[in-house]
């Protein structure tokens, strides 16, 4: 989702990708229903395929406010669930599969980005799989973006805490409300942002990692736009998401940044 804002809409803008497991309605389970699923809606282009084969994702548009994004939202999810219906399979929006989870290498998604994750990181597949939800925010430039970055370093344990949805893994409590923080924190380039002065030195440090192909600075900003994205884990339904997205860009550093920092 690394648009650029339509030059029409103004004001910030907001995008969502949600990720969403398959899991057997009786069993709880991972169904590697995910192929089956694109086939039947390969019409859509915001649906893609994930990591694991018992994974999907969604992506909105670049929406104007939070009333389109809801009704894209909406929209996604239920030209998902009408597809899992047909593949004998539901979706679940939580952070970690909450019950057996298939051999990881057979549950892999045959692309070559995910073949080379597996080649040089083949220690980490137990940890992989795990789902997230990414709010892309529109912002005036990326200079400001980077500054934003490191002016949100202080919340993201609330944003972490906010949206904790993954108690349950392997059919037992984990003692976490987020199971997938710790699992996704192996990668070894999963970490907070850095302070940067500059696009300059965002630039730089992204670079240095591009190596790994597995960039997860979170949040972080578009190498290729004026975008924000910050990453959260998923929500059960819409109504709870959008209530917590229209929270966060009220009382966060963000906003506040976003005026302190306009050349305006």
């Amino acid at each position: 989702m690394d648009k650029a804002p339509s030059e029409d809409v103004s004001g910030p803008t907001v995008g969502v990708e949600e990720e969403f497991l398959l899991v057997d309605a009786v069993s709880g389970g991972a169904v590697l229903g995910a192929p089956d699923m694109l086939r039947l809606i390969e019409d859509e282009p915001a649906i893609t395929q994930e990591f694991m084969r018992y994974q999907i994702e969604t992506a909105t548009p670049v929406c104007a406010g939070l009333g389109e994004v809801r009704a894209e939202l909406g929209r996604l999810r239920g030209l998902l669930a009408g597809a899992a219906d047909r593949v004998d399979c539901v979706l679940v929006a939580a952070g970690v599969l909450p019950f057996d989870a298939p051999p990881a290498l057979a549950a892999v998604t045959d692309e070559p980005r995910y073949r080379e994750i597996v080649k040089r990181f083949p220690a980490l597949l137990s940890s992989a799989g795990t789902c997230g939800c990414h709010v892309h925010i529109g912002v005036p430039s990326r200079e400001l973006g980077v500054q934003v970055l490191s002016r949100l370093r202080p919340w993201l344990p609330q944003l972490l805490a906010v949206s904790a949805n993954s108690p349950f893994a392997l059919g037992r409590d984990t003692g976490w409300d987020s199971w997938r923080h710790p699992m996704w924190s192996r990668w070894p380039t999963a970490r907070p942002p850095e302070i940067w002065a500059d696009t300059g030195q965002y630039d730089a440090a992204v670079r240095d990692l591009v190596d790994s192909r597995a960039c997860q600075y979170t949040p972080r900003a578009s190498m290729a736009a004026p975008l924000m994205r910050a990453v959260c884990t998923g929500t059960p339904d819409c109504r709870r998401g959008i209530r917590r997205w229209r929270c966060g860009s009220r009382t966060s550093a963000c906003r506040r940044t976003m005026r302190r920092c306009s050349p305006d």
